[in-house]
């Protein structure tokens, strides 16, 4: 427990000076990268801990920041504009798990790309290729600590349903959906519920996004983001709370490094999930737990 909270500090310390030690571009990257967290962490909420394989992450995600640009637009207060298209992303999510959730595996997958494939050319008929989309007068310094809040509610609030009863159930459902209907376990109520949160905290992702870098594309409910998103769990450690956070970081720093070289940043991606998956199966966060006490308890 003392290690724990020595490590608590630490890191605490670290977070809230990092504005003071890096400033310009590579602080912008910094909020990107905490938004790519909770993506991260969404993403592994339901694949690594209830086994529902989905693709629909870019899809939701466009949904709330085209909505929330065009909500800012009409006149609307970004905050009320970013709220309410959270809200229209969680009605979506959640009208997309009632009519998929009977699926399963390949099937729950193929039914949730096709959802984010509907997303992306609706909105390329639609609004074409880019709009400018209302932003917030921050600097970035005051852009990190909004969204390093946001980044910790969240991983809170993941956190939370972890260790909780919802979590077990989750975890039920992962193991054996079968067997846990037969125990007495709603499965549908709470995939339901699973996809609902998720959804929430992508759209609002997709709202901090668009009013964070000003400017919104079809592109957003393309696959990129979602193999970024995979590749980042992945990394880190499917089904562990730390890894996806630690993955989300260190892609995203790696992304930026490759930038320019958009083909090798591809091939990179590709070889590096495969010697993950090779070498390290369970992500680097098995490696730490392995050196690191304090990290054993946090999964």
């Amino acid at each position: 427990m003392r290690e724990r909270v020595v490590v608590y500090i630490f890191l605490s310390g670290i977070f809230l000076v990092v504005p003071l030690i890096i400033g310009g571009y590579w602080l912008y990257i910094v909020n990107l990268a905490l938004l790519y967290v909770v993506l991260a962490s969404t993403w592994n909420l339901l694949y690594g801990f209830t086994g529902l394989f989905s693709f629909a992450h870019p899809g939701i995600f466009a949904i709330s920041a085209y909505a929330s640009t065009v909500l800012a637009q009409l006149g609307f207060p970004i905050p009320f504009a970013m709220i309410t298209s959270s809200l229209i992303s969680t009605a979506s999510g959640f009208a997309l798990a009632f009519v998929s959730m009977r699926s399963r595996g390949f099937y729950l997958a193929m039914v949730t790309w096709c959802f984010s494939e509907v997303i992306r050319i609706f909105l390329f008929m639609t609004f074409r290729d880019f709009t400018i989309a209302p932003t917030l007068r921050l600097n970035y310094s005051s852009w990190y600590y909004l969204l390093l809040f946001f980044a910790i509610i969240s991983s809170v609030v993941i956190n939370k349903i972890i260790n909780s009863k919802i979590g077990y159930y989750l975890r039920a459902i992962k193991d054996n959906e079968d067997v846990a209907n037969v125990m007495g376990v709603n499965t549908l109520i709470y995939k339901l519920l699973c996809f609902s949160i998720t959804s929430f905290l992508v759209g609002l992702s997709g709202a901090f996004y668009a009013h964070y870098v000003g400017i919104v594309s079809p592109s957003l409910a393309g696959f990129t983001m979602m193999g970024q998103t995979i590749i980042m769990c992945l990394l880190g450690g499917i089904g562990s709370f730390i890894g996806p956070i630690l993955g989300a970081i260190i892609i995203t720093f790696f992304f930026q490094a490759l930038r320019q070289f958009q083909t090798l940043w591809l091939a990179s991606c590709a070889i590096l999930a495969i010697v993950v998956m090779k070498f390290c199966p369970e992500g680097i966060i098995s490696i730490i737990k392995k050196k690191a006490k304090p990290f054993r308890e946090w999964g």
